[in-house]
């Protein structure tokens, strides 16, 4: 599975933030379309934790994709850094 990642990633390369965010939208939308499930899912694996304390797990991962959707723009700038300096042989 991982080579086949690899192959992929570098036949591919770096996604551009149109796809980074239209896969955020389609992880979105499994994610809520699937809350139920998961959240039973999440409360049977947990040993019987409540159905309501995994949907909010799922709420915050719904959440933190929207505020990386917001924020991608900003985050993909390229960043100037100088080089790390040598000290000169004494």
């Amino acid at each position: 599975m991982l080579t086949k990642q690899k192959e992929a990633w570098l036949a591919n390369g770096i996604p551009d933030r149109t796809t980074r965010i239209e896969r955020m939208d389609r992880l979105i939308a499994l994610l809520v379309d699937n809350k139920d499930e998961i959240a039973a899912t999440l409360s049977q694996d947990y040993g019987g934790r409540s159905i309501e304390g995994s949907l909010s797990e799922v709420l915050v991962v719904v959440n933190t994709l929207k505020y990386n959707k917001i924020h991608l723009r900003e985050w993909m700038e390229p960043e100037l850094h100088e080089a790390p300096r040598r000290d000169s042989p004494s």
